[in-house]
């Protein structure tokens, strides 16, 4: 029973649209070439590896990925098949190609999407030689027909959300919420605070009272728990799920704090029943109502992908809405001050929501979106505060890295990328040598196998291997068993359509069923000739051989195993902001003369410290999130992490937002506060490190006024990265599960 759990388990997990959609465009591929008489292989591979490299996000950057691959990809298959013949000029262009096409992915999306993809193109192409500069023409012409054929039904036919079941499971968080305020608020609206109410109503009332009270927090953490295990278990093959990922992590945060804002209203509206506050009752409920309506929005952009604009539209009317409630003349109402701060907290964290639906909708993090959201809620006023604001948010958006700044970053030795491109480029050289030196037949195997398991770090590497390995010769023995029974195209088409369905299914599930199901589908695409068990032996024997030289190359070439702690890593973020906190208090000490220079020697290297510790945090995440199936208690750490690196990426934003609106501090507060929250941060990096480090509570007051909503963001956001930190130091892992990721830890 439990085997048969375990398997209905990951069948749920497979991405069954995905499949089909990529069996479909293999299918009209290779029918179409069936019917005009041209060769299936090549527009059925370009059709394959176009549905791989469509991992969801914007239109724009799934475009350019397929795009990325049609060009690059096209371009490989007629340089290789043309330098095939010829030792020395292939050896010179494996290397080439190999390192440009690999150090391209420090650029980011598309890149990284494809690059891996471009190159298995190309080695199909060194084991596919042409005669003519024309025959070579022909297929990468056939591949790009296939590639557009991916294109049309991956974008405007059969676009597939990848993240789709983790919106539905955040969506019900936000719809349990507005249902149980709704449910609530009528309550209220059903008790009238007389004292001379009938015993037995009032008995009644307070029943059903407690109970929903009491159903609502156990109603609302199980679906965050739930929504929780589901985010987690999302693979990210590309930045753009990740970036998803990040502002779904967002969302999620987000509900669980306004589930203790909720509670807070319930609780101030019971007292107002049991004092016999009137007012209080009506404040309560306006505050509950509001808040209802907010999640309910959010519930629908989740679960019916409202448009964008409208969705901002509602927004802006319910914040202008808190606004009007927060401003009117509920002073009567007992509780007035915790009604008022209810408010703010409130509007903030749905502002908070609606950004990350920015986010999601987009795939593009709304790093600059509060402006723009201030100016359609009417917040925005002629003010030097605000022209401030903007000038500072203009200077945030030129420092973004555009594609050519980010490739002369990373070229240095110390980059990462750089070292991954270099060790790649050799393995390509080392597989193309082996191969002619002896003479290995389907020797494009091996290439492929190394190619493809090469991963950045050793970890990473091994474990691809392995999977690929046992992938692979269980899929060479399918592919031989296939081989010997297919005598005709129709079942040949059957077949790979079959086989590309389960491949892509799988891809994102486990690696080593992809593996499995890619073998045959390789296997039948470059059919050519009788294939039997021999060649069965000859296609394991190359995978054996390429994952072995994979394994070797990454761990004699700039080994980089020793930054796979992603605690340590996630601690080195929060002491870089830290760090970035102590440069603006030193800014701020500075005097008027000194202010220039203290900025460009203090600030911005802690800024740009933070940063780059921000994109180490994300980096280990994606590589966390690209592992193969997890647990689900592993599932919900990686949810942890993925909102901590999130919050972390906003904190630096804020400080770098606060230092170039304030060139001195707003007030004397201020000083204490980022005492406090450096303070803090410092705690936090401890705890993630493994030390018992005691988190403290906040002390440090602000005073009333415009500051006063940049500083509550600021200690919003440490909160949740303390509260994330003390989730993942926690709860115990085990190595296996998170790649010895974090120090074990109980609660006593």
């Amino acid at each position: 029973m439990a085997l048969r759990a375990k398997i209905m388990a990951q069948l749920r997990q497979l991405d069954w649209a995905r499949g089909l959609r990529a069996g479909l465009a293999v299918a009209v591929a290779m029918m179409v070439c069936r019917v005009l008489g041209l060769p299936m292989g090549w527009s059925a591979l370009g059709a394959f590896e176009g549905n791989i490299v469509d991992n969801g996000g914007p239109y724009r950057s799934r475009f350019a990925s397929i795009a990325m691959l049609m060009g690059g990809g096209s371009l490989g298959a007629v340089l290789a098949s043309q330098a095939s013949a010829y030792l020395a000029w292939t050896l010179a262009l494996t290397a080439v190609f190999a390192f440009v096409v690999t150090y391209l992915r420090a650029a980011g999306p598309p890149f990284t999407t494809s690059s891996v993809i471009i190159m298995v193109v190309y080695f199909v192409g060194l084991d596919h030689p042409s005669a003519s500069l024309a025959e070579s023409l022909n297929q990468a012409g056939l591949f790009l027909g296939g590639c557009a054929c991916a294109a049309v039904l991956s974008l405007i036919l059969w676009p597939v959300y990848p993240f789709g079941h983790a919106r539905r499971a955040i969506g019900t968080c936000y719809g349990v919420l507005a249902q149980s305020l709704a449910e609530i608020d009528a309550a209220l609206a059903s008790r009238s605070p007389v004292a001379d109410a009938a015993q037995h109503e009032e008995s009644a009332w307070r029943t059903r009272w407690f109970s929903l009270a009491h159903i609502f927090p156990n109603r609302m953490r199980s679906a965050l728990e739930t929504a929780r295990g589901s985010l987690g278990s999302v693979r990210a093959r590309t930045p753009a799920r990740t970036i998803r990922g990040r502002n779904l992590a967002v969302l999620l945060e987000t509900a669980d704090i306004l589930l203790g804002l909720a509670l807070a209203l319930i609780e101030l509206a019971e007292r107002s029943v049991r004092e016999g506050g009137a007012e209080g009752i009506a404040a309560a409920r306006q505050r509950l109502a509001w808040l209802g309506q907010a999640a309910a929005l959010v519930e629908q952009a989740l679960r019916e992908r409202t448009r964008l604009a409208e969705v901002e539209r509602q927004g802006a009317a319910l914040i202008a809405a808190a606004r009007a409630t927060n401003g009117a003349a509920d002073s009567g109402a007992m509780f007035a001050a915790a009604f008022h701060s209810l408010d703010v907290e409130c509007a903030q964290n749905f502002e908070t929501a609606l950004e990350a639906l920015t986010g999601v909708s987009t795939g593009i993090d709304p790093v600059f979106s509060i402006r723009k959201r201030q100016i359609q809620t009417g917040r925005v006023q002629d003010s030097p505060m605000r022209e401030a604001q903007a000038g500072a948010e203009q200077r945030l958006r030129k420092q973004s890295p555009g594609t050519l700044e980010l490739l002369q970053q990373n070229w240095t030795f110390a980059s990462s990328a750089l070292r991954h491109a270099l060790r790649t480029s050799a393995v390509c050289v080392a597989s193309v040598l082996l191969v002619r030196a002896l003479h290995l037949p389907y020797g494009e195997w091996m290439a492929l196998t190394a190619v493809i398991v090469l991963q950045p770090y050793v970890a990473h590497t091994w474990r691809k291997s392995v999977q690929r390995v046992g992938g692979t010769i269980a899929g060479g023995l399918l592919a031989a068993l296939l081989a010997v029974f297919i005598r005709s195209p129709e079942k040949l088409i059957a077949a790979v359509c079959i086989t590309s369905f389960f491949t892509l299914a799988w891809y994102a599930v486990d690696y080593a069923w992809y593996c499995f199901f890619l073998t045959p589908t390789f296997v039948l695409l470059t059919l050519r000739g009788h294939h039997g068990w021999g060649v069965a032996g000859i296609r394991a024997m190359d995978t054996l051989l390429g994952a072995a030289l994979a394994v070797i190359a990454v761990k004699l070439l700039w080994t980089e195993s020793e930054h796979l702690r992603l605690g340590a890593i996630l601690a080195r973020s929060a002491t870089a902001n830290a760090a970035y906190l102590s440069a603006m208090r030193r800014y701020w000490n500075a005097s008027q003369a000194e202010r220039v220079d203290a900025g460009r020697d203090i600030l911005s290297p802690a800024r740009r410290q933070a940063g780059l510790a921000n994109n180490e945090s994300e980096e280990a995440l994606e590589r966390l999130m690209m592992e193969g199936t997890q647990g689900p208690a592993a599932s919900v750490r990686t949810e942890h992490a993925l909102a901590f690196a999130t919050y972390s990426r906003r904190l630096t934003q804020g400080v770098t937002t606060v230092a170039l609106l304030h060139p001195r501090p707003p007030g004397g507060e201020w000083l204490d506060f980022v005492d406090e929250l450096r303070d803090r941060l410092h705690r936090i990096a401890g705890l993630l490190g493994g030390e018992d480090a005691e988190l403290a509570q906040p002390r440090a007051t602000l005073p009333p006024g415009e500051e006063q909503g940049q500083g509550v963001r600021l200690r919003r956001q440490v909160e949740v990265l303390e509260k994330s930190a003390v989730d993942l130091a926690w709860e115990p892992a085990t190595a296996r599960e998170i790649g010895k990721s974090f120090p074990r830890r109980r609660i006593e």
